[in-house]
């Protein structure tokens, strides 16, 4: 199985922010998936088809990136994945999200305002 990062977020709106950790994971594993998450309890600026298109027009050049997009928490996205054929349980394993491998790595980022 590929490594997989998962970077989610509401991206409300992309910041350049956003796109600098995008392109430093794109570098730092095989299969990038930007997955917008929507909020029920926030009010958005943009509608999530709209933020899903931002994203893609951004990260059109970066060949390893799939922009996706869930109206839930990121743990159901995480037990709906599916990629390249593997079954949920092989997708949970290699997310890290098990109690035999918990990982979890975060990245904590200043707020850069700019929007692009």
């Amino acid at each position: 199985m590929k490594n997989m990062i998962i970077y989610p977020g509401s991206f409300d709106p992309i910041t350049l922010g956003h796109f600098d950790l995008i392109q430093r994971a794109a570098r730092m594993t095989d299969h990038l998936v930007v997955a917008v998450l929507q909020n029920p309890n926030k009010r958005s600026f943009f509608t999530i088809e709209e933020r899903v298109e931002m994203l893609k027009k951004c990260t059109k050049d970066l060949p390893n990136v799939t922009i996706d997009c869930s109206g839930g928490l990121l743990v159901d996205y995480i037990n709906i994945l599916r990629l390249d054929g593997v079954s949920k349980q092989e997708a949970l394993v290699e997310a890290g999200v098990t109690r035999m491998r918990p990982i979890l790595i975060t990245a904590i980022t200043t707020n850069i305002w700019r929007f692009i």
